[in-house]
Formats: C-alpha cells, sequence, structure tokens
C-alpha cells in the first residue's frame, strides 16, 4: 500500500524545483536519495527544505518548470513498508481515514472524512450521508480503534 506524504502545488523557478503540501509531520521522508512514487513512477529525492506543512523539493527525473506544470496536483507517495512502526496506540492518519464508527452498542455514526489537527488533539470528521459529526480523538471517547477493521468504537457524550 502507498502513503500520501505530499501533494504537488506548484513549479518553483525553471529548474524542476516543486512546491510542495506536505502531509507528513517527519521531515526524513524527503532526506536526499529516499525514494517516492509520483504517478506510478518511482522518483528518487534530489534536493528538499522543508518547514511544517510546506516545501521545496526536487525529484529525479523532474528537470523543468514544465514537467511541474504538468504533475500540478498529484500525489507524491511512500511505500508503507517505509515508515516507521508507531507505539501502542499511536496511528497513521491513513489508518483512521475511511474508518466506521460505532458505538459499543453498535450504533453507526458513520465514516471518518477527515482529521482536523487542533491544539490539543485531533478531531474526526465523520460524515453520515448530508450528516457531519465531529469526534475529539481523546481517551475519554474513543474507546478503541481496530485498524484491521476500520472500525472506531466510541463512547458518545451525552448532552
Amino acid at each position: 500500500m502507498n502513503v500520501e506524504v505530499a501533494k504537488i502545488l506548484s513549479p518553483r523557478g525553471l529548474n524542476g524545483s516543486i512546491n510542495v503540501a506536505v502531509y507528513s509531520d517527519r521531515s526524513d521522508r524527503f532526506e536526499v536519495g529516499n525514494k517516492v512514487m509520483l504517478q506510478g513512477v518511482e522518483h528518487r529525492i534530489v534536493s528538499a527544505e522543508i518547514k511544517g506543512s510546506h516545501g521545496i523539493i526536487r525529484l529525479s527525473g523532474v528537470t523543468s518548470s514544465d514537467d511541474v506544470d504538468r504533475l500540478k496536483d498529484s500525489l507524491i507517495y511512500i511505500d508503507e513498508k517505509d515508515l516507521n512502526e508507531l507505539p501502542e496506540g499511536e496511528y497513521y492518519y491513513f489508518h483512521i481515514i475511511g474508518s466506521t464508527v460505532i458505538d459499543c452498542m453498535g450504533r453507526n455514526y458513520g465514516t471518518v472524512q477527515e482529521i482536523l489537527t487542533t491544539g490539543a488533539n485531533d478531531v474526526y470528521v465523520i460524515h453520515n450521508g448530508d450528516k457531519e459529526l465531529l469526534i475529539p480523538a481523546v481517551k475519554s471517547v474513543v474507546q478503541k480503534i481496530d485498524i484491521a477493521t476500520k472500525t472506531i468504537t466510541i463512547t458518545p457524550r451525552q448532552d
């Protein structure tokens, strides 16, 4: 399985440098020599300057602003096997997004469509038809995450 780590935004200059939106909190994913996939083609990182959620990178085989223009809005992936193992109780976003959210009685609240990063904790954006529900990703609400079945069990707040 491939995991998204960045999205191509625009060219930076004329030599094939690329402005990217970074989806990884680990800048070491963009170290020189690392391999990435782009539109099904393997590339190597030639250079990278990552600052938070944005960066400027150069990839092997991408040598002009025209090359970058053709790749605009494309996603950059790494192979899941290249990810570091996380401590128990921590998950990559791709494990969470697409999961079905239920409570201990089996009531289905919908599917996680997005994760919002806030100062205190993440918030899962759940869609169920035309309804949207925000669930804080805290232990008092999220009881269990089963990545094998893509199911999240919650204890809903009683308001």
